[in-house]
């Protein structure tokens, strides 16, 4: 098993809008009426390119990264029917914006040394909706060899495409298996897709409808990758249900979209997301210690736990860990990582306790930023989960595999064969010697 490398986004500069776009330098008349604010009012000082950006309370910490060298950079606020605060928040201060559906407001970020960063703020994504929305909707998944969670959808009235529920894309992504069901897509823009393995810029195509089980979602951005870099048609990423609650039961294979928490929640261990770009991190005891560390909720991931190795020496800075092997992991960065698994003794998940579990230390890179790592499906799958995009927390109960015990040989697949053929080779050289022995006793005794 290997976990994969996700989508990314630092700010919007891979939205189909960017490239190219003219730079308003007044506030548009939409701005005006949402902000209530002369023009001169709306540039932001900054020392730093990195930016927070915080929607109806929720904090996407360093999420924005401005740059002046984009003619306008164009930032997609969250999906919602109704009209949102959008603040930008710099280490010199702040803007705050009321942002309605379909809205396009414009302001500037200025650096240090004088530099603007032209930004723009749109609205054209909406959440999707079914008849009843008092009646959750479910989405029947199953959990491929893999170890992924597999759901059916179109994209553009398209035959039904296999694609790969991933918390850890904050994206839709096309594969060529995909792209050839789909048909020819209109090219309109690129985005900077960055990974745990690298970073690639590639094409987008905006304004595409998706269907899934019943909900439809216009005005999307797909990603185009080149390379059939997965098992699959195609990645749906957390974004589109990011103003949904996702109820995923492994028992039963379905996730059910809701508008609300369920009522049998209280039974369930709840962890705070925390944002780090635009994907939700969480923290995780280690070997009874308080929680620490950033983690991407990851179900594009296989394995149970990713870590850095710096993260790993400074929760046991004397080793002592037991090896179990090594493994290789890759994605949609182009590269490929090696890392090796040892077995960590017990890790807690909101209160949750799981022993002798394995971990997979990188041995060079293994997360963005200043994350510890992400927690993938060998560990997701032994609960029931519901992810709260709108609350921004993960809920956690233990299901039927919560007690399965962890795979403990990780002989690198290549390996295995080898030592099978060796071993075959030494046993039967063994019973050869054993053969020859009992052959000349035999005879000794016979002459006897």
């Amino acid at each position: 098993m290997r976990p994969s490398a996700r989508v990314r986004r630092r700010g919007a500069r891979g939205c189909a809008s960017s490239p190219g776009a003219p730079f308003v330098v007044l506030l548009s008349l939409g701005s005006l009426l949402a902000t209530f604010a002369p023009a001169q009012s709306s540039t932001l000082p900054a020392r730093s390119q990195s930016i927070d950006v915080i929607e109806d309370g929720h904090l996407r910490r360093g999420y924005w990264y401005a740059d002046p060298g984009v003619a306008l950079d164009t930032y997609v606020a969250r999906r919602t029917q109704a009209t949102r605060s959008v603040e930008f928040r710099s280490d010199l201060g702040s803007l705050v914006f009321e942002v309605a559906p379909d809205t396009t407001i414009d302001f500037v970020v200025v650096l240090e040394d004088g530099r603007r960063c032209q930004t723009r703020i749109t609205a054209p994504r909406r959440g999707t909706v079914w008849t009843d929305p008092a009646v959750p909707c479910v989405i029947p998944f199953r959990l491929g060899d893999d170890n992924k969670i597999h759901i059916e959808g179109t994209i553009e009235g398209s035959p039904p495409l296999d694609l790969m529920f991933d918390t850890g894309a904050d994206t839709v992504v096309l594969y060529p298996s995909g792209l050839a069901k789909v048909g020819t897509l209109p090219i309109d823009g690129t985005i900077e897709n960055a990974g745990f393995s690298g970073t690639v810029r590639r094409e987008t195509s905006s304004d595409i409808r998706i269907s899934i089980a019943g909900l439809e979602w216009d005005h999307e951005q797909v990603m185009v990758v080149e390379q059939q870099v997965e098992r699959v048609d195609g990645i749906v990423g957390w974004v589109l249900f990011e103003d949904k609650v996702l109820d995923i039961d492994f028992g039963r294979s379905e996730i059910t979209v809701r508008n609300q928490l369920p009522e049998s929640i209280d039974d369930y261990a709840r962890l705070p997301f925390e944002y780090r770009g635009s994907l939700p991190y969480v923290a995780i005891g280690w070997n009874d210690a308080p929680s620490r560390g950033a983690f991407v909720v990851d179900t594009g991931s296989s394995a149970s736990l990713h870590v850095t190795r710096a993260f790993v020496n400074s929760v046991a800075p004397s080793g002592g860990l037991t090896t179990l092997g090594t493994s290789r992991s890759g994605g949609l960065g182009g590269g490929r990582q090696t890392s090796d698994v040892v077995s960590v003794p017990s890790i807690s998940l909101g209160g949750l306790r799981i022993a002798d579990i394995p971990v997979h230390v990188a041995r060079s890179g293994g997360a963005p930023g200043d994350a510890a790592g992400t927690l993938g499906m060998d560990l997701l799958q032994r609960f029931s989960i519901v992810l709260d995009s709108k609350g921004d927390a993960l809920f956690l109960r233990p299901g039927p595999l919560f007690d399965t015990p962890f795979q403990t040989d990780w002989t690198p697949r290549w390996v295995r064969p080898l030592i099978a053929t060796v071993s075959g080779a030494l046993l039967a050289v063994v019973l050869g010697i054993l053969i020859a022995r009992r052959r000349r006793l035999r005879a000794t005794q016979s002459r006897v």
